[in-house]
């Protein structure tokens, strides 16, 4: 079964007005962290700058440490909870939908961060392949924002629901109208065949 994706952009406050929108590369971390804290791209990106030693254009290193000193740090304030989820056993990327089913999620790959919500990345596709290791995650609860990322996945969910069930009445009434048309052309046959062995 494929991964389930919601376009990040639509959670990401000031991207289109940020002065770094068409400089910026491998700024997986600074997205994440705007939808993740509900800051705005620029916000995201000074914050990653100066407490993540990130250079422009490019992914942090030793981000794992980084996450761990800043949720160690006390006089660090947030408007939720941050905690290291400890993993017991490897996994990749396609299993991680089923294990962390609820809650908000900073998941870290190889070479790529990305946030999971429900089930659900918030991410652009095909970033993410299924086989890619997992090697840390931290989970972000009680930040009130996160129910308006909730609120936007389940809304384009059931449009999804919606346009299916539209779909699925569309083929049946089309197979009610042909089941129609083929009895026709039978009938007609019969007649036909029955006319010319009566010739």
């Amino acid at each position: 079964m494929g991964l389930k994706y919601i376009h990040p952009e639509q959670f990401i406050r000031g991207l289109a007005e940020s002065r770094y929108r068409n400089y910026e590369t491998n700024d997986c971390v600074v997205k994440a962290f705007s939808i993740l804290f509900g800051i705005s791209y620029d916000e995201a990106h000074g914050f990653s700058r100066g407490f993540f030693d990130r250079p422009e254009r490019n992914g942090p290193e030793n981000f794992t440490d980084s996450m761990k000193r800043m949720i160690r740090n006390k006089n660090f304030s947030f408007n939720g909870k941050v905690k290291h989820v400890k993993l017991n056993e490897s996994i990749n990327i396609q299993r991680v939908p089923s294990q962390f089913k609820q809650g908000v999620y900073l998941i870290l790959t190889y070479d790529h961060v990305t946030v999971l919500c429900d089930g659900i990345f918030v991410d652009y596709q095909f970033i993410l392949k299924q086989r890619d290791l997992v090697y840390e995650i931290f989970e972000f609860s009680h930040f009130p924002h996160h129910e308006e990322i909730r609120s936007k996945i389940y809304k384009k969910e059931d449009s999804k629901v919606g346009w299916w069930f539209i779909f699925v009445v569309i083929i049946i009434i089309g197979l009610i109208n042909q089941r129609k048309h083929v009895q026709r052309d039978l009938r007609q046959l019969k007649f036909w065949i029955q006319n010319t062995l009566l010739e």
